[in-house]
């Protein structure tokens, strides 16, 4: 289940850098706030997700601005991608 929470959560990463319009290499920050089991997720997953997403760090803390609903498997968090 855990593995399933952390795919969708790279694919709201990699689609925030497309809206982004990163290059390819750009790296970024990203930071997440959400329901327990997604935080958990990626938790379990941090780096597997950083190397698939080019993310220097991940934190489980609201980033600044308005971050991007996201919908994990039902569940409710919020994303942020920063570039770096």
């Amino acid at each position: 289940h855990r593995e399933g929470v952390a795919n969708e959560v790279k694919h709201y990463v990699q689609t925030s850098r497309k809206e982004l319009d990163l290059e390819y290499t750009q790296k970024v920050i990203v930071h997440l706030t959400g329901e327990d089991p997604v935080l958990e997720a990626v938790a379990a997953h941090r780096d597997e997700i950083a190397a698939e997403t080019l993310a220097t760090s991940i934190a489980t803390t609201p980033g600044p601005g308005e971050g991007k609903s996201i919908t994990v498997e039902k569940m409710s968090a919020t994303l942020w991608v920063l570039p770096q």
